[in-house]
């Protein structure tokens, strides 16, 4: 399997205080914003809780365009800056939303589908600037 892995421009605790006010839920509307503004037609938020009714995960699916697996320096390792910075129609010009995931959760996962590959990022709360991702085969890609 082939893997890949990277590093954001800036440090843990530069995220970490970018958005020390912000409040968890915001972090799923950047999420939905980044659907949108990949062109996506459908967004939705899916919420699972455990036997104790507390939340133990949130989805954000869509369909849009997906990540651009071959331009990752420009979606997950720049901080401030966005390939849609020039782009009146899109939200998320600052290239920051994605890191917001840590003030809801310890990790997130990235499933997505581009120029036909299918791959998975994920990024750890405890080392937010680093990721790593891997290519997967059909029957592994999120449905």
């Amino acid at each position: 399997m082939k893997t890949f892995q990277g590093t954001a421009e800036i440090t843990d605790e530069g995220v970490k205080k970018h958005f020390k006010n912000y409040e968890p839920s915001n972090a799923i509307f950047e999420l939905v914003w980044n659907g949108f503004d990949a062109n996506a037609y459908s967004v939705d938020v899916v919420t699972n809780f455990n036997d104790l009714d507390g939340l133990e995960s949130i989805e954000v699916i869509d369909d849009g365009d997906g990540i651009d697996l071959n331009n990752l320096k420009n979606s997950f390792e720049k901080f401030n800056e966005s390939t849609k910075k020039d782009d009146e129609d899109k939200h998320g010009s600052h290239g920051k939303g994605r890191l917001a995931f840590h003030r809801l959760c310890a990790s997130a996962s990235w499933f997505t589908k581009s120029s036909g590959h299918n791959a998975k990022i994920d990024i750890e709360a405890s080392a937010i600037r680093d990721y790593t991702g891997e290519y997967l085969q059909e029957g592994e890609q999120h449905a």
